[in-house]
Formats: structure tokens, sequence, C-alpha cells
């Protein structure tokens, strides 16, 4: 009973998440450039912590692309006609996973050391 109420059901809640996120292309592409800019750290950096801080900062954009996914689910069944305020949530939703993805970027050439500036 308390593994099924605390453990299982939650799992399961979560794994239609991820399965419904995997279904997402923005989501799969995130996903992807994640894989390609941690394997390139790996193999350009030899020690972890600056690893450690890639894969927490694309998680984060990973953890933004879910939350934004989800305000245009909750938005679309909520208001299924255009309205500005929509609009307005699904613009700020996307800005917040824009915002990420440059700060992932920005992590990124910093464990580089990229020089992001001419």
């Amino acid at each position: 009973m308390f593994l099924e109420r605390f453990v299982w059901r939650p799992l399961r809640y979560s794994l239609d998440g991820l399965a419904y996120l995997l279904q997402e292309r923005a989501f799969r592409e995130e996903l992807l450039v994640g894989g390609i800019l941690w394997g390139i750290s790996f193999q350009r950096i030899g020690y972890c912590t600056p690893q450690a801080l890639l894969t927490l900062a694309w998680g984060l954009v990973l953890l933004t692309e879910a939350l934004n996914s989800a305000i245009e689910s909750l938005v679309n069944l909520l208001s299924p006609r255009k309205h500005s305020l929509a609009k307005r949530a699904k613009d700020i939703g996307s800005a917040a996973v824009f915002i990420a993805v440059l700060s992932g970027l920005g992590i990124f050439a910093f464990c580089l050391n990229i020089p992001v500036h001419g």
C-alpha cells in the first residue's frame, strides 16, 4: 500500500510525463543537443566539475522545456480560441526556454574556455 501510493504510482505518472515529452520535437532536439555538448565536453576536458556543471545546466533546459510544454497544454485546454493572454503565457514559456538554452550554451562555452565576445 505504501509503496504503491508513494513510489509506484508517482513513478508511473513521471514516466507518462516523460513519454509525452519525448513526443515533443523541441524536447527531443534539446535532449540531443545536450548529449552532444556533454560528449564534446567529456572529450575536451578530462575532469568532472565542468561536466557536472554542464549536465546541471542542460538539465535545467530540459526542465524548462517540460514546464513550457505543460503550460502550452494547459493553455490549449482552457483557451482553444486565440486570446492575447493565452499567447502571452505561451510566449513567456518560450522565452524561459530560450533563456535556459542561452545559459546552457554560455556555461558550455565557459567550460571549454571558448570566448563569447569579439
